[in-house]
């Protein structure tokens, strides 16, 4: 009878096993359509580190693709920026969701209208 339970326990251990490896082989999705069909989409668990010159837009790019993996697919993940303030990325990650630019959030000028669909999406 111990026996028994030995083998339940360890078939339960390697159906889990299966379970999570299938959970890392799901592609995570860049929000690309050329991008994901190259890559054909990032794997759980990868650090993806990206790189490039002042002002190249790499920012703005991670924050897609974080957006894009929480938002739309609903996987965690994490940003982690060395020349960006948490206040900028959170800034700019605002602007993303609700349409706004930078500009017009600080400056306050311009007509922006923001559709209530997106807006009520980002409260959920």
């Amino acid at each position: 009878m111990t026996m028994g339970m030995y083998e339940t326990q360890k078939q339960k251990s390697e159906s889990s096993n299966c379970e999570s490896q299938k959970a890392v082989n799901i592609p995570i999705l860049a929000g690309f359509a050329a991008l994901d069909a190259l890559l054909g989409g990032f794997s759980g668990g990868e650090l993806v580190v990206l790189g490039g010159r002042p002002s190249s837009g790499k920012t703005d790019l991670a924050i897609h693709f974080l957006l894009q993996t929480v938002l739309e697919q609903g996987i965690p993940a994490l940003l982690f920026s060395v020349e960006t303030s948490k206040e900028q990325i959170s800034n700019r990650m605002f602007g993303s969701m609700t349409g706004i630019t930078i500009r017009h959030l600080f400056t306050g000028r311009g007509a922006v209208c923001v559709p209530i669909r997106k807006t009520l999406k980002i409260m959920k």
